[in-house]
């Protein structure tokens, strides 16, 4: 399958129509699971929705380096947003883990608003990679390709994952508590690891040893299952 701006519409809708239902189900019945799954479900789908200008823009234009940029602000939201209604949402399990978690919020926010102004000094263009049909999104390459900023990449994405991990109550362990949700909801709570595995055999298969170039791409693309999941209550 070639992917283009019709499959990265299609599903910001799939996405999109999650999100409503999700949030529709997670008012009325005051579920707190499902009032998170609809806004990462939206947040997820928003990358699509990215995507889709960057292919409708593919003559390297203003409109495609600015579409490049949100595809950072993007997945900071995403961290945030999973951190913030974490801290929300559900019942601490450890007072002191909840405390790092609040603190890390602003030196995250402040690191990502360098790496945009640092990022905004090139002409970004998100363009497939010569093996495969998927987005190799611009500020990452960019970032890759100098080796004094290569650390920024690990950087962003160690922050990325961490905050994604507590929103989720991943760490829960750690603390000796049980995960609620994904003992309430086990499909929903593992459908985004098992995406981010295909994620990585899709881009190795499509990309070999350029795999990383398409990887976010592909796990944007992919993870969008999760909202169906959602949907379901599994």
């Amino acid at each position: 399958m070639c992917y283009n701006a019709t499959s990265s519409l299609i599903t910001f809708s799939i996405g999109f129509s999650c999100f409503l239902y999700l949030m529709y189900t997670g008012i009325t019945s005051k579920n707190n699971y499902d009032i998170f799954a609809g806004v990462i479900t939206l947040l997820v789908a928003s990358m699509q929705f990215v995507e889709y200008v960057i292919w409708r823009n593919q003559e390297c234009s203003f409109t495609n380096h600015y579409a490049s940029l949100s595809i950072v602000v993007v997945l900071f939201l995403q961290a945030i947003a999973s951190t913030l209604m974490g801290l929300t949402f559900f019942k601490p399990v450890s007072n002191t883990l909840n405390s790092v978690m609040t603190f890390l919020i602003l030196p995250y926010t402040l690191f990502v608003g360098y790496l945009l102004t640092w990022l905004n000094r090139f002409i970004l263009c998100t363009k497939p990679t010569e093996k495969s049909c998927r987005l190799y999104w611009a500020p990452f390459k960019a970032l890759n390709e100098n080796d004094s900023t290569h650390s920024l990449t690990y950087i962003f994405h160690f922050f990325y994952f961490l905050m994604g991990l507590f929103g989720f109550g991943f760490l829960n362990r750690f603390f000796g508590k049980e995960n609620i949700g994904a003992k309430r909801y086990p499909w929903r709570y593992s459908i985004l690891s098992i995406a981010f595995v295909a994620a990585v055999i899709l881009s190795i298969y499509t990309n070999g040893e350029y795999s990383l170039d398409i990887f976010g791409s592909y796990w944007c693309f992919i993870a969008v299952v999760y909202g169906i999941v959602s949907c379901l209550h599994i």
